[in-house]
């Protein structure tokens, strides 16, 4: 056991303290993967601030003016709710990093359930609500809370806030095996599955997918692969099923033309 008074802030200023003591030094594998971390923790910092802020404001900005193409003038409900859902999601994560930015929603029957979210991630408290979906699911809005370095500045809150968003929502294209998940309606996950398309579309169509990919290589080498679906996986799923666009000048078609 170690009284209170003996911590130190780092290993460092405990090396000083021993060494202007003249007591024997033992350096720990503790010791070096403090450095280790702490020097982690510093460049990852600076890469964020300096490279990863901007490639997903950028991506984020395409995925959000090509989205514009939408309207709410469809003949399926379906395709309409997508296309909705895609806006609301795009239009959060572009608040959460850039607060100060005059981004609205293009749909306007949305702009209600977005200041609905962002008072909840404001509030921080976790609780039930239909996202993307008309059953009901726990978020938990306390992880919205910035820590560790991102509550160091403000740039680094907005991204962490915004990283979160994307990170943390889940967006189901088929039913959970545990038993503790939602319960979502196959029509649920239909409408949720073409919000995944529309996605990975607009992310192509706009050219985001290169700010995307500047993104997923840095933090792949740093922190390893994510086990989730991304943008191309889904991508290449549509090309082996020939599924081509589905924007709204197909979504105008009559149903036999659609390609979803």
């Amino acid at each position: 056991m170690v009284s209170d008074r003996l911590n130190y802030y780092t290993f460092i200023h405990a090396f000083w303290d021993i060494y202007n003591k003249d007591l024997p030094l033992y350096i720990s594998s503790d010791a070096i993967l403090h450095a280790l971390h702490y020097s982690f923790d510093s460049y990852l910092q600076e890469i964020e601030a300096n490279k990863l802020f901007g490639y997903l404001n950028d991506g984020l900005k395409k995925m959000k003016n090509y989205s514009t193409n939408f309207s709410n003038t469809v003949d399926s409900e379906e395709y309409e709710n997508a296309m909705k859902d895609l806006d609301l999601y795009l239009t959060i994560a572009l608040k959460l990093l850039k607060p100060s930015d005059n981004i609205v929603c293009n749909f306007e029957e949305n702009e209600e359930e977005l200041e609905t979210l962002l008072k909840n991630i404001e509030e921080l408290s976790p609780g039930s609500y239909p996202l993307f979906s008309s059953t009901s699911r726990v978020l938990d809005f306390s992880q919205f809370k910035p820590r560790g370095h991102y509550a160091e500045h403000y740039l680094l809150e907005h991204y962490f806030r915004c990283m979160i968003w994307l990170g943390r929502t889940e967006i189901q294209i088929t039913k959970p095996g545990n038993e503790i998940s939602v319960d979502h309606s196959p029509e649920d996950l239909k409408r949720m599955t073409i919000l995944t398309a529309l996605m990975c579309e607009a992310a192509f169509e706009s050219g985001a997918n290169e700010d995307l990919k500047y993104m997923e290589d840095i933090l792949s080498y740093l922190l390893g692969v994510q086990d989730n679906i991304n943008v191309w996986e889904v991508r290449d799923i549509m090309f082996d099923m020939r599924i081509e666009k589905i924007f709204l000048h197909l979504c105008k078609q009559p149903p036999g033309g659609r390609k979803l």
